[in-house]
């Protein structure tokens, strides 16, 4: 006899109080994903999956906010966003034009759904 369990889907309501860290790679010259929407309180890092030296700062409205440095290839930075909802632009200083958004939004995280995280 074979019992096969399913465990239901499972829909939450995330806190500020809840650590959020999301992964933003490095590759090819490019940001990947290239736009983010996380909860505020959530954590990005970055890491460098190049062969070059690159760095990840805010531009735009909020330039000034972070500004990683040198990121050695195969290393990684982060930076958690605080409460404050907006939309936050970064790009990397040796390549302007390799450039990014994330967006800090209140909402509803689904685990447990294919195609959801």
């Amino acid at each position: 006899m074979i019992i096969t369990t399913v465990t239901p889907a499972v829909k939450r309501t995330l806190s500020p109080q809840t650590k959020l860290v999301t992964t933003i790679h490095i590759r090819n010259n490019t940001f990947v994903p290239r736009t983010l929407t996380v909860l505020p309180g959530t954590g990005i890092t970055w890491i460098n999956d190049d062969s070059a030296v690159q760095s990840v700062k805010t531009i735009g409205n909020n330039t000034g906010m972070f500004n990683s440095g040198d990121i050695i290839p195969g290393a990684q930075w982060s930076y958690t966003f605080g409460q404050r909802e907006g939309s936050y632009e970064f790009a990397d200083t040796y390549h302007p034009e390799m450039n990014g958004t994330i967006i800090i939004k209140q909402g509803v995280s689904f685990t447990g759904i294919p195609g959801k995280s």
